[in-house]
């Protein structure tokens, strides 16, 4: 018998796959004959492991955040939406964004490229330093009060907005909150997924 990787295995064909781990020897022959109660038994599991191969491609859609369709409610529960941010009166596709977002805050923002990536999520480039690559920074000025010592500078994380964007297109997404600038909003979401002890500057 010749089968492709990848390919569903039948539940007669699973079972024999299944039959053919076992020793050599008569008594276990036995499990090659589907009439037989022990080829039965190899049959009922593999009519399990068929179901599973059958509902896989499934399986796999469902898993993510991006992909999933039957389970979007289920993800939404899982990172506690709808709260005072995120709601679920809004279109699947938009809410496949939240829950995504929300993610984030849970897997926190812990490298350069976590904050730039949130930050095109939302439609934003922004340009991302730490406490010391900011006071360098050609043409920009940092006022002294944004940190008062040199622990608190350790862990400021200054956001630069390479691209502002305005109008009624400002969000991709929809909030029941009115943020009067991209300051405000992007603060708002770089707080909640950053760690507790980062601080977060931003400007332009």
């Amino acid at each position: 018998m010749t089968l492709k990787i990848f390919d569903p295995i039948e539940a007669k064909d699973q079972a024999f796959l299944l039959a053919s781990h076992l020793p050599k020897g008569k008594y276990w022959e036995k499990a090659f004959d589907l009439d037989d109660d022990f080829g039965k038994l190899f049959l009922a599991l593999a009519m399990e492991f068929y179901r599973f191969q059958l509902l896989e491609k499934e399986l796999i859609i469902e898993s993510g955040i991006r992909t999933t369709d039957k389970k979007l409610e289920e993800w939404e529960k899982s990172v506690g939406i709808p709260d005072g941010i995120f709601l679920t009166n809004v279109s699947n596709e938009q809410r496949k964004k939240q829950a995504e977002l929300r993610f984030a805050k849970y897997n926190g923002a812990q490298t350069k490229e976590d904050y730039i990536r949130i930050a095109n999520f939302f439609g934003f480039d922004i340009a991302v330093f730490n406490g010391s690559e900011a006071s360098g920074l050609s043409g920009v000025t940092m006022p002294a009060e944004y940190y008062t010592n040199d622990k608190e500078i350790k862990h400021t994380v200054f956001i630069q907005l390479l691209t502002l964007i305005s109008g009624s297109s400002f969000f991709p997404l929809s909030f029941p909150i009115v943020f009067t600038s991209s300051f405000s909003f992007l603060k708002r979401i770089f707080d909640s997924i950053s760690p507790v002890n980062v601080n977060i500057i931003i400007f332009t």
